[in-house]
Parts: structure tokens; C-alpha cells; sequence
């Protein structure tokens, strides 16, 4: 087994905590879904599909059906259409559903910065991620976030 067999991974609507081997448990069986742009994501939160959970003697297993009624076998490349987090994006009401990836690089195309030029700016203004947690904790109070 190498570290590729294994899954370490946070639903981005509920933060509910993944962490399974694939050779033992599937994306399915573990009720993880992952989208075609890389929104990882509980199959409970999936859109315009049906989640069903199937409990054999052993374990349990879930089926995601489309809305054709077809069985959705590979859960680690789910179509965007059943996304939650795309879907959420499309309405008006998207800024609910933003992550934290999608707010940092709006930061970062807004004021028109790199990733590198960001790393820099914070290594030079904080000596340690400690100084630069206590420093958001500081003013995220200020915040309305």
C-alpha cells in the first residue's frame, strides 16, 4: 500500500471528516462524493440525484441513481450537474455557499497578487503561523464573516 490507496478528505458543505483506505472501502461505500471540478462533498448533499443505502450482512453500501434512474458507480468524478457546491454557485444566493478557496482567490485576483507575492508578504509580516493565526483570530472578531 502506498499513500495513494488512502483517502484523508472534509465534506466543503458539512465538514463531516473522510478517512479510508480504497483498497477496503470505495468512494461510494464511504459516502463520499467528489465532482468533476474537485468539490468534495457527502453524498447525503447530492443534487437531483437519490442516495440510497443498501445494508448487506457485513457492511453497508450506498447507490447514487441519476434521475434516469441509472446507478452512478464512480463517485470520485460525479457530474457537476450533481454537485452541490455547482449547483449552489449557478443561484443567486451563491455567496452562501462559497468556500474559503473561493473567497481567497477572489482576494488574490482582486488585488491583482500571485500566490508567490502572497507567501512573501506573509513571511515578511509574521515570523511564524502562530503570529499569523493569532493575528486572524484577532481580527476575524472584527469581521462579519
Amino acid at each position: 500500500m502506498d499513500k495513494d490507496d488512502f483517502v484523508e478528505e472534509e465534506c466543503e458543505i458539512c465538514e463531516e471528516y473522510f478517512d479510508f483506505c480504497l483498497i477496503d472501502t470505495s468512494d461510494l461505500m464511504a459516502g463520499l462524493g467528489t465532482c468533476k471540478n474537485n468539490h468534495h462533498f457527502c453524498l447525503k448533499h447530492v443534487v437531483g440525484g437519490t442516495v440510497f443505502t443498501k445494508d448487506d450482512e457485513d457492511e453497508q453500501e450506498n447507490i447514487l441513481i441519476d434521475e434516469t434512474g441509472e446507478e452512478i458507480e464512480d463517485c470520485s468524478d460525479i457530474d457537476k450537474k450533481y454537485c452541490p457546491i455547482c449547483q449552489a454557485k449557478k443561484s443567486k444566493d451563491f455567496v452562501k455557499h462559497m468556500t474559503d478557496q473561493d473567497y481567497y482567490f477572489y482576494f488574490l485576483c482582486r488585488d491583482n497578487l500571485t500566490i508567490e507575492q502572497l507567501n512573501k508578504e506573509l513571511k515578511e509580516k509574521f515570523k511564524t503561523g502562530e503570529e499569523l493565526a493569532k493575528y486572524i483570530k484577532e481580527n476575524m472578531s472584527n469581521s462579519k464573516r
